[in-house]
């Protein structure tokens, strides 16, 4: 991992591109972001807030408080922190090296590697964060009952705070575990008894994610999209239908397909042995959700509010799933155990079936190892990052500093998305940050100003289109130079249109009779009220009327919402409905002194972040009592007894004697484990 991101540890800056915008430099903006009750994202939103970034924010506490670092180190580690994660969810199930092999396998499957290339932050989440889960969900559903105890309530609390950090990042995967773990149970006899706990891991993760979970649950292309961007830059290459099985999930700074040939047939000579019959069917239960998932996700388009179009999903969440079920195959042939031979000649064993199960037992691993080494080489010595390290501002010094300036406007950013094709980015400041691009505002909002974008990049742009830009607060078009000659030409032809500067692969021109972000109308004329800037950068009005000024109106550029709040000292102002921007209109003329404040208001916001906050409080309580009851249970001297009768009988079984206090629900009633329920 070290060698492989050798050129991003160094140097001033922090890393970005491809799916991972620049990231806040420390754990406050992170929480500032998540938070906030308005976004300045194109003409700003109110969506609300991906959940992710306070996970973020939780994992940057521990690098004192850097938000780069924590990020830096989730993705150029990814690998190590992904085998880690397994090895750890595979103790108690297989040791030495088997155990080894996999951890290895699992943290170099192509997808992962591929995600640190490409910088998809999602799916880095995900390798790390799935053997965990997934261990929970083998206990929860009884598939190992001799290995995982049947689970407590605790144990089924912490499953769902695993399962809604894996939604936070990547909805699809966990849906997809979702319904695998239903589905398992309700085809398993004696497991539908765990239904209620099942039903608490979906429905306690909604309320965590709240209130982005119903966001998601309204757009349902989302529930197919990892968080992170989802541009034409990204779905290029993409993978074949059939190229899945091989985990291939295609898309730049991804290796070839038949990298992962040698553990998909692994996976398929381990299901030819015998005695892993139900590790193989629930492992291959899996790899089909894995496929099913991947193939939707290359076949449509997602419907997504801010893209007419929809995007494209990329499947490397799919073929993470795929490539650890193909894993769980491996390692349940390599742990079965080996069948004695007897040395009686009146019933002898076919020795060839045993040691064909044996020699795939030994080679398994190995050639696991081998196919974790072959993708080590590609990653260390091919593949193309597009993930960089360096200072993250989008502008020029000088259009840096107007644009957060007390005029604030806004810079529009063209670039080619293929044949005749244009992506557009509305931004002030920096430029966009991390989880900005879930909170883009519905394009039903923006029509006036995706019909003069794309009049402008066609080359029939007119005047009225030009004042749309303007009244938006645009006064600065930019291009690259390298990919969009063609347009820069067009640009260079358009009225009102003057080039400023070429410098450093950019483009940039200025737009006249652009407007500021917020202005007043007067009897005297419209002039400029100046804008101050949130902690999570969106523009807003706070300041004083003088004595002389007289206004009547007042307008910002931004997305009309109820959201919008505006107060000229004691007055309330007025909203006008149906414009294209935000507009108060004052009751009466006012004159100065007067402070005036033009806001979003976060109360909305922040009464909503109190049901994950509260359900948080409610379950820890609850997990409180459990652990009392349990502590309670174990100093019963009933209990007490019983465990020093079973030291002093291993031959003694549970079934047939007092109940066993590990399988003792929170009530005292005894919970028995379905998978020995008929022989006791």
């Amino acid at each position: 991992s070290m060698f492989a991101t050798r050129e991003l540890w160094f140097g001033s800056g922090q890393i970005h591109g491809g799916a991972l915008l620049p990231t806040p430099s420390s754990a406050g903006g992170l929480f500032a972001s998540f938070t906030a009750a308005w976004h300045d994202v194109g003409l700003g939103s109110d969506v609300a807030s991906p959940p992710f970034l306070a996970f973020l924010a939780g994992v940057a506490l521990v690098f004192l408080g850097s938000a780069t670092a924590a990020v830096q180190i989730m993705m150029l580690l990814a690998p190590v922190l992904a085998g880690t994660s397994a090895f750890w969810a595979l103790r108690g199930f297989v040791s030495g090296f088997p155990r080894v092999a996999a951890a290895l396998a699992y943290g170099l499957l192509p997808a992962t590697v591929a995600a640190v290339g490409s910088g998809r932050l999602a799916t880095v989440a995900l390798a790390i964060l799935l053997p965990l889960v997934l261990r929970g969900i083998v206990g929860l559903v009884g598939l190992v009952p001799d290995k995982l105890k049947f689970p407590t309530w605790p144990r089924t609390i912490l499953v769902s705070l695993g399962m809604a950090i894996l939604l936070a990042f990547s909805p699809p995967s966990g849906i997809a575990l979702l319904a695998l773990a239903f589905a398992w149970i309700l085809v398993t006899p004696g497991r539908r008894t765990t239904l209620p706990r099942w039903a608490f891991v979906a429905v306690f993760p909604l309320v965590l994610l709240w209130p982005w979970s119903p966001y998601l649950l309204t757009n349902p292309g989302l529930l197919f999209l990892d968080v992170g961007v989802n541009n034409a830059a990204l779905a290029a290459d993409p993978s074949q239908a059939w190229q899945l099985a091989f985990l291939a999930p295609g898309g730049p700074a991804a290796p070839s397909f038949w990298y992962g040939g040698l553990l998909l047939a692994l996976g398929l000579l381990a299901t030819l042995t015998r005695g892993v019959s139900k590790v193989a069917a629930f492992a291959w239960s899996g790899i089909a959700v894995g496929l099913g998932l991947g193939v939707w996700q290359l076949m449509f388009a997602m419907p997504v509010p801010w893209n007419r179009a929809g995007v494209a999903a990329w499947p490397g969440s799919a073929t993470i799933l795929i490539g650890i079920g193909l894993i769980l195959l491996v390692v349940a042939a390599a742990n079965r155990p080996q069948p004695r031979v007897e040395e009686d000649a009146a019933s002898p064993v076919d020795p060839d079936p045993t040691r064909f199960r044996r020699s795939v037992g030994v080679a398994g691993p190995s050639l696991m190892l081998a196919s974790a080494l072959l993708v080590a080489g590609w990653w260390m010595l091919e593949q193309d990052q597009i993930i960089e390290k360096s200072d993250p501002v989008a502008v020029s010094p000088f259009v840096l500093r107007e644009t957060l300036s007390e005029q604030a406007p806004r810079v529009l950013l063209v670039s080619g998305a293929g044949r005749d094709q244009y992506e557009y980015l509305i931004f002030s400041g920096n430029g966009p940050s991390l989880g900005e691009s879930e909170v883009a505002p519905d394009f039903a909002t923006t029509t006036a100003i995706n019909d003069a974008i794309s009049r402008l990049t066609s080359g029939d742009v007119g005047e009225a289109d030009l004042a749309i830009l303007g009244n938006a607060a645009i006064k600065y078009v930019q291009t690259t130079v390298a990919t969009d000659r063609g347009l820069s030409r067009q640009l260079d032809a358009v009225p009102g249109l003057t080039r400023v500067s070429t410098a450093n692969g950019l483009s940039l021109w200025e737009i006249s009779g652009w407007l500021p972000r917020a202005r007043a109308l007067g009897p005297d004329g419209a002039a400029s009220v100046p804008v101050t800037f949130t902690a999570a950068g969106a523009a807003v009005v706070d300041t004083v009327i003088d004595g002389e000024t007289q206004l009547n109106e007042v307008t910002i550029a931004a997305t009309p919402d109820p959201i919008w709040q505006g107060q000229a000292g004691e007055t309330e102002l007025v909203a006008d409905d149906g414009g294209t921007l935000q507009r108060f209109t004052a009751p009466q003329d006012i004159s100065g002194p007067a402070t005036l404040s033009v806001a979003p208001d976060a109360t909305a916001r922040q009464l909503s972040l109190l049901v994950p906050v509260a359900g948080l409080v409610l379950v820890a309580l609850a997990a409180l009592v459990a652990a009392r009851r349990a502590i309670r249970r174990s100093e019963d001297p009933k209990q007490i007894d019983l465990r020093k009768r079973r030291a002093d009988s291993p031959t003694s079984d549970v079934g047939q004697g007092e109940p066993d206090p590990e399988t003792m629900s929170d009530s005292g009633q005894v919970e028995p484990d379905p998978e020995t329920r008929g022989a006791r």
